[in-house]
This record gives C-alpha cells, structure tokens and sequence, in this order.
C-alpha cells in the first residue's frame, strides 16, 4: 500500500469516528422533512450538517498529518495551536466551520 491510500485510509476511519456525531442531526432532518422543509438552500436542513462534515474532514486531515510528520521525524512533531473559525460557501449559502 503507497503512503497515499495509507493516508486515505486513516483519513477515512477518522472521518468514520466522527460518523456518531454526524448521526446527532438525523432526527433534525427527518422532522425537517415531516414538515415539508427543503433539503439544500440558506435554509436548508443540510446547511448545519455540511459544516460539521467539512470540520471532521480538516480534523482528520490534521490528524493525519501531524501523526505523519511526528513518524517520519521521530521526533516531537508539530502540535495543534487553537482552532479558528472561517466562513466558507456551499450550495446552501455560507457556513461557519471551525478548524486548527
């Protein structure tokens, strides 16, 4: 296996370990749904989804990342330093996401 599809992979079972979280947001959207609410749009039921689906996806990544650097040094590696919020635009208007 490349260090790419390693990379992958751990990014994908960190994004996995994030799934529960993700779940939490279920109920919103199917009452959203029983309610005639729309999916996609400023308004939309996925809008507080899609930012906590971006912020474990950075998550995972610096994870990765970090533990990565940190094998290849064998040394103390770099660490996190605070988080940061930043808008970004999606389909359904922009987002706040948080991430280091």
């Amino acid at each position: 296996m490349t260090k790419k599809e390693e990379s992958n992979k751990k990014v994908k079972s960190l994004i996995k370990e994030s799934g529960d979280e993700l779940s939490v947001h279920y109920e919103d959207i199917v009452e959203g749904l029983m309610q005639g609410k729309g999916l996609f749009g400023e308004g939309g039921l996925l809008k507080p989804l899609i930012s906590k689906f971006v912020e474990a996806a950075l998550d995972a990544e610096m994870k990765v990342h970090l533990n990565e650097e940190a094998a290849s040094d064998g040394a103390k590696g770099n660490k996190r330093n605070g988080r940061q919020t930043k808008k970004i635009r999606t389909e359904s208007g922009e987002v706040s996401i948080e991430y280091s």
